[in-house]
């Protein structure tokens, strides 16, 4: 559900249909216990995204300056890459934020907080 939220949001806020959910799935897919996420090939990262081709590096870095506009990540530089760290922040908390500047629509939003709840992860909706 979080990659058709971030989908939409990203459709909402430039006019393009910007699949930035599948980077964020890869993302969530290599954290391990402190939502820290080491990127040594963005080569690699963006094939797993499903972008292929010579241009692939380049759309992986725009989905990824996309989600870290919206708050869902940050990410630092390191000798492998401008994006080589990137911790994933607390997707509910940035969900919420969104939805109160209008990004998300009540019936997403509605959708999420049921979701969360359903798997134990309302707490993380509080403040």
């Amino acid at each position: 559900m979080m990659m058709n939220v971030i989908n939409d949001i990203t459709k909402r806020k430039t006019g393009k249909a910007i699949p930035a959910g599948k980077t964020y799935l890869v993302l969530w897919l290599h954290v391990f216990d402190e939502a820290l996420v080491r990127i040594d090939s963005e080569a690699d990262a963006a094939f797993e995204a499903g972008y292929e081709g010579e241009r692939n590096v380049s759309t992986f870095r725009n989905h990824m300056k996309m989600l870290k506009e919206l708050g869902f990540i940050d990410f630092r530089k390191g000798t492998k890459g401008p994006m080589q760290y990137v911790l994933l922040l607390n997707p509910y908390k940035v969900v919420k934020k969104l939805h109160t500047a209008g990004l998300v629509p009540d019936t997403q939003y509605a959708a999420l907080l049921e979701r969360a709840s359903a798997i134990g992860s309302s707490q993380e909706l509080k403040e």
